[in-house]
């Protein structure tokens, strides 16, 4: 499925129990890919990962990364497997995703 709305708006589907008319979007999945309609930024997450994508300039990136609450690093993507570095500076693991289309 496929939705348009505003950012504040994800996770808030409209969806309701036919018999009762009450919410059922705390039933529904989180969303696997988001971004906006100028395409500056991407969350992806794969259902099968325990880990999600986000992609966009390097200052929103940057961001990220800096922030102690998140496990977040840089993924390099020089060729058919990616590498990532940890904020705090841990080294390159390599990937076990091909790194496609860049």
């Amino acid at each position: 499925m496929l939705f348009r709305g505003h950012l504040d708006e994800v996770g808030h589907w409209g969806a309701t129990d036919p018999a009762t008319g009450s919410s059922k979007d705390e039933e529904l999945p989180a969303p696997h890919l988001l971004w906006p309609a100028d395409h500056r930024w991407f969350v992806a997450t794969d259902v099968d990962s325990g880990f999600t994508w986000v992609g966009g300039s390097q200052g929103l990136t940057g961001a990220v990364i800096a922030d102690p609450k998140l496990d977040a690093g840089h993924v390099h993507c020089a060729g058919l497997r990616p590498t990532w570095t940890m904020g705090a500076g841990s080294g390159s693991v390599p990937g076990t995703r091909s790194c496609s289309g860049r």
